[in-house]
């Protein structure tokens, strides 16, 4: 028996270097009261280099959208990813912001029991994420230091099957968790004889969730797929560390979170030409509730629309190196799930990117690139530029082979 490590030990030193991150900050967006941060959206790659995933059927990619289509796997495989956001803010007076985050962005494990018919999942993804860090100097003698960082991820295990040759349906359990941690400290205790302030609030966020997904090809080149979760309740324990023993308190509360629409289309004209569409919605206006009341005014409801188109590697076993590549370029458009400055929060832009073949047909390095813009200085008094770099690995394989003596 025999199993190939090269890929699996190539994987696991990507997503231990991806733990050294830059600690500076991903957004000012997204950091309001309450709020659990920016909603991440759950694209491979691939997926983030053409801007559509969720009718993106691939033999060899894992889908991190819809997992139906892993129905379609014929091989034991998985895939990581890692990625690089910076953001380049101005608010259009006096200042000039830079932040910038690298993370670990999730990673799946898919091993068919009945060839390219019932398919076993897992994996671990994250949902929002937030990172601020704030060190200034108020005057002289007094300093403040503020930072907030977290979000949300969640571990799923999903099972998919392909009904007909041309339908399938995927269902999965999810079990959401994370933590968000809010830490001030104000020194100006070389000025004074006072003590320093400080506090600290930390969020552990823990609960159950379903997915439902499947596709449908109403003729070959053509897919249509969609992906529904409900509304998710989860837990939230609250600790403060403060000077109070009042504030100190553990507290409990229970969060709604809201249901999660995706809809998307593909179409490949040929074999090597792809394009896509894809539709995700949140309600966080009306269903994002703690303890059964909703979180405040100040959360919209999100939506992202992505359209792109991706250029396939040639087929023959004998060709130069650039027909060996998965060329992909998209456009993106949508709102993010808070306001600022009383007014909703616009996103758009442009991505590309590229498959290189680490094992033609077999395994391959998917790397993308966002470039764009969120925010407006007239509806929000703030806007930013922001770029989002990454690359995932994934790798289809025969692990298990048995030889005779």
């Amino acid at each position: 028996m025999k199993i190939n490590k090269k890929y699996i030990w190539l994987s696991i030193l990507v997503f231990t270097l991806s733990w050294e991150s830059t600690f500076a900050g991903q957004s000012l967006f997204g950091i309001s009261n309450k709020s659990l941060g920016l909603v991440r959206s759950s694209f491979s790659g691939t997926g983030l280099a053409r801007s559509f995933e969720t009718a993106a059927g691939d033999t060899l990619q894992i889908n991190y959208s819809n997992y139906a289509l892993w129905s379609d796997l014929s091989r034991p495989s998985y895939s990581v990813k890692i990625n690089y956001a910076a953001a380049f803010g101005d608010d259009g007076v006096t200042h000039n912001y830079f932040n910038d985050i690298a993370d670990f962005s999730g990673g799946y494990l898919v091993i068919p029991i009945m060839k390219r018919k019932l398919v076993l999942g897992m994996g671990l993804q994250p949902v929002t994420s937030m990172e601020q860090r704030i060190a200034d100097s108020v005057h002289t003698n007094v300093k403040e230091d503020l930072l907030i960082r977290g979000g949300l991820s969640r571990v799923s295990l999903n099972i998919s099957y392909k009904v007909l040759s041309n339908f399938g349906i995927g269902l999965g359990y999810e079990y959401n968790f994370g933590k968000i941690l809010n830490q001030f400290h104000l020194d100006y205790s070389s000025a004074t004889e006072m003590i320093p302030l400080k506090f600290k609030y930390e969020y552990r966020f823990y609960g159950n969730g379903l997915v439902v997904s499947t596709f449908y090809k109403p003729f070959r080149n053509f897919i249509v797929g969609a992906v529904y979760r409900p509304v998710t309740t989860i837990n939230a324990r609250i600790q403060a560390e403060s000077s109070s023993a009042e504030v100190n308190k553990s507290q409990l509360k229970k969060i709604s979170l809201p249901a999660q629409y995706s809809f998307g289309i593909s179409y490949s004209p040929t074999d090597r030409f792809a394009f896509g569409l894809d539709l995700q919605y949140q309600d966080w206006q009306n269903e994002y509730k703690i303890n059964d009341q909703l979180a405040g005014d100040h959360f919209q409801k999100y939506y992202r629309l992505g359209f792109g188109v991706e250029r396939r590697q040639s087929k023959k076993l004998f060709t130069k190196f650039t027909e060996e590549l998965d060329y992909r370029f998209g456009l993106f458009y949508g709102r993010l799930n808070q306001n600022s400055n009383g007014n909703p929060i616009k996103e758009y832009g442009v991505s590309c990117g590229l498959s290189v073949p680490i094992q033609r047909f077999r395994s391959h390095v998917d790397l993308f690139l966002n470039i764009g813009r969120r925010g407006d200085l007239d509806q929000n008094a703030y806007q930013e530029t922001f770029i989002n770099v990454g690359l995932s690995i994934s790798a289809s394989e025969i692990w298990f082979v048995n030889y005779e003596d």
